[in-house]
């Protein structure tokens, strides 16, 4: 048992770690006082850390929202901003990285910090490009993002305030170049590249922008590659065409040296939004391969064994908290009613609902 010295000084340090969020509460809470708290659920002290997602409201328009991960202290961080793709946090998990159209059809990149008086986000590109898929590198110094400013879309890097505008892709002849994401070293970055947006490899590059490596010769679209936490492997997702000429997407794995390829998910099935476990031991995914056809939330090893479906009621956008324990993941009850932002034990079990209102809710990231 915990002595009341230990106990002390572990409640000090978890209360530090909502210092920022909580900050960022007050400063907000004048910009959002027009709109009804939505009942909260019973706080569980047992999650830790912070939540990002998006939230649709009636007009159709994704907002972005932070709470705390135990489902208390919601605020909306951004308001008809059009968001798009799924927000990232820095390594510290005191700002967040997100794609947004301000303006038409062009999208622009997003910073906003999670300090007092933070009241709007940073937009970054602030041009008439098309600019997207933000990564933040594992110091936080660094951004990659993909943009059209010089016509085809290529990969750069910039710094956290948008200064430093460096090209990475220019020097190879593609037509497409996009999802930047950087390795845990920092010293790689992961994209893919193609002809066109629907016929692209993955690729990886030194940071520096020198040794481009092709790794896969699908001849189709890869999309969303992700380095897991050891630096060892990249997930991705594949896309093939069946029968009904319908495109269909399943979750692909290769080493960071082009070795080992091997597909986790086969078959007629929509596989999508995989995400790594932080011991890299797991790999998290929603698919409809079960038997009602509805997306669910399953496991797999790195080795394509031991697929274990955790959600039976619906599962979508699944992201592990920093320890490894639990899954965060957005789910409906039926059809005619919004996603719901729900927890879970890692092996499924003691699953719980953290958000009750009329909004539908998307990409849930779990922070520290």
């Amino acid at each position: 048992m915990l002595n009341s010295k230990t106990q002390n000084s572990k409640l000090k340090t978890q209360n530090s770690k909502l210092i920022p969020l909580l900050l960022l509460l007050l400063a907000l809470a004048a910009c959002d006082s027009n709109k009804p708290a939505p009942p909260t659920p019973t706080a569980d002290p047992a999650l830790g850390g912070k939540l990002t997602f998006y939230e649709r409201d009636s007009d159709g328009t994704y907002d972005l929202y932070a709470m705390n991960a135990n489902g208390s202290s919601r605020v909306r961080l951004s308001t008809g901003l059009k968001t798009q793709g799924e927000p990232k946090w820095n390594p510290d998990s005191n700002s967040i990285l997100f794609a947004a159209m301000p303006y038409s059809n062009t999208q622009q990149i997003f910073h906003l910090r999670l300090v007092a008086g933070a009241v709007k986000p940073s937009n970054l590109s602030n041009n008439s490009y098309d600019e997207t898929f933000p990564s933040w590198s594992p110091d936080g110094s660094r951004i990659a993002f993909a943009s059209n400013r010089t016509g085809g879309y290529q990969v750069y890097t910039m710094k956290p305030d948008g200064s430093d505008v460096q090209p990475l892709t220019l020097s190879q002849k593609y037509g497409y170049s996009g999802w930047p994401v950087w390795s845990p070293d920092g010293k790689r970055i992961a994209y893919t590249a193609g002809g066109t947006p629907d016929q692209t490899e993955i690729y990886v590059i030194n940071a520096d922008g020198s040794s481009a490596q092709q790794l896969t010769h699908h001849n189709t679209l890869v999309a969303r590659p992700l380095w897991s936490p050891d630096g060892n492997r990249i997930l991705y997702t594949f896309q093939k065409v069946v029968s009904d000429n319908q495109a269909r997407f399943n979750v692909y794995i290769i080493n960071a040296d082009g070795s080992g390829l091997h597909a986790l998910t086969t078959g007629d099935t929509v596989d999508r939004n995989p995400v790594w476990s932080p011991d890299s031991s797991r790999i998290a995914f929603n698919s409809n391969l079960g038997d009602n056809r509805t997306d669910e939330v399953f496991t797999i090893s790195p080795d394509a064994s031991g697929l274990i479906q955790l959600t039976h009621g619906g599962g979508l956008y699944p992201s592990y908290s920093p320890d490894g324990k639990y899954i965060v993941y957005a789910r409906h009850t039926d059809a005619s009613q919004p996603h719901q932002l729900y927890v879970m034990n890692a092996d499924g079990s003691n699953q719980r609902q953290l958000s009750v209102d009329d909004a539908d809710h998307s990409f849930p990231r779990w922070g520290r």
